[in-house]
């Protein structure tokens, strides 16, 4: 395989990516995505400490967990009220017989959506509600429980057009040390994320740099100097290609990585759910 075959296959991949890139992009549809977030604050303190009673707004509670939903429409098709299917409404449920004891919508990034969270009398679950959802519309909503975990939380429903509500891993934006103990407090969500990511495309290209250069020194020696060329030197020439390779697959994964970093961030608006979560 010589270097003009490795950019003819290269290019047929970027082509290939950029294409489902534009189908994805022109594709209309009602995507509702949630995603989740828990802080456990107590755990099981009447088995340790019997005469010890905790409550919360009245209520007596042996666990206690903070919980951030992010719930926004990611599809390119406003979703409507009418949408919302009576028989199953939209709502957020606890699993396990968790209750939940109080709930806020911490933020919206439409106030014309008119997005509510109202808690049922029984404390089994608590309605979502909105008009209407564009396309990166959401809210991030807090939620006080009794579960332990993000695994005694769940968002239910059915929404017409729609076959399943997509849970995802929204990643919280990190700057890497020593950034993060002098300027995590001062920088700007935005700004932040976009450090991330340029941090990553710099491994990224270093990595694909030292891969390329790599094969690269495998497909420069001529057919006359293989001929008298020793087995050590074979041996080399088969090393640097397995460290171009290595390279390579580092700089693909970095690449990877960044473009999944960059489409699992919060929606604008909606960085609040990405925040540390706070007593």
């Amino acid at each position: 395989m010589n270097l003009s075959d490795i950019l003819g296959i290269t290019g047929i991949i970027i082509g290939i990516v950029v294409s489902y890139y534009f189908y994805r992009v022109s594709k209309r549809a009602k995507e509702p995505s949630w995603s989740i977030r828990s802080n456990n604050l107590i755990e099981g303190y009447g088995s340790k400490l019997s005469d010890l009673e905790i409550r919360y707004k009245s209520q007596q509670v042996e666990n206690l967990t903070i919980s951030r939903v992010l719930f926004w429409n990611e599809g390119s098709e406003t979703i409507d009220r009418n949408d919302i299917v009576a028989a199953n409404p939209l709502r957020i449920e606890g699993l396990n017989n968790t209750r939940l004891i109080d709930t806020k919508v911490l933020s919206s990034n439409n106030p014309s959506s008119r997005f509510l969270c109202s808690l049922s009398d029984d404390k089994t679950h608590a309605s979502l509600e909105f008009d209407y959802l564009d396309q990166d519309n959401g809210a991030v909503i807090q939620i006080f429980h009794t579960g332990t975990s993000s695994q005694d939380i769940s968002v239910k429903g059915d929404i017409k057009g729609v076959k399943v509500l997509r849970q995802k891993d929204v990643e919280v934006t990190e700057l890497p040390f020593p950034l993060v103990v002098f300027f995590r407090k001062n920088i700007k969500h935005d700004m932040k994320r976009r450090i991330m990511i340029v941090g990553y495309l710099v491994v990224t290209l270093f990595f694909l740099s030292c891969g390329a250069l790599f094969i690269l020194f495998t497909l420069l020696p001529r057919a006359s100097d293989l001929s008298s060329a020793g087995l050590n030197y074979f041996t080399n020439i088969v090393l640097n290609y397995l460290n171009g390779v290595v390279f390579a697959v580092l700089g693909v994964f970095y690449l990877w990585r960044s473009i999944q970093k960059w489409r699992s961030a919060s929606p604008k608006g909606l960085e609040s759910f990405e925040e540390e979560i706070e007593v």
